[in-house]
């Protein structure tokens, strides 16, 4: 009886279960920068945004 190694099937489960959390993981990342881009599009500078980054602008 040939010997089986556990540590095969395993390992190819584990792989697969990475590169499906890495596909979704990519589609987040992907998703986020796309809305951080419009946000940064949408931003406007206003009087309070002034007041709490006041001492940062200024450098």
């Amino acid at each position: 009886m040939p010997e089986v190694s556990i540590f095969s099937v395993e390992g190819d489960e584990l792989l697969t279960k990475f590169r499906e959390r890495q596909a979704a993981l990519r589609g987040a990342v992907k998703s986020l920068i796309s809305e951080s881009k419009e946000a940064a599009r949408e931003f406007k500078q206003d009087n309070q945004t002034e007041e709490i980054f006041s001492d940062i602008l200024e450098n």
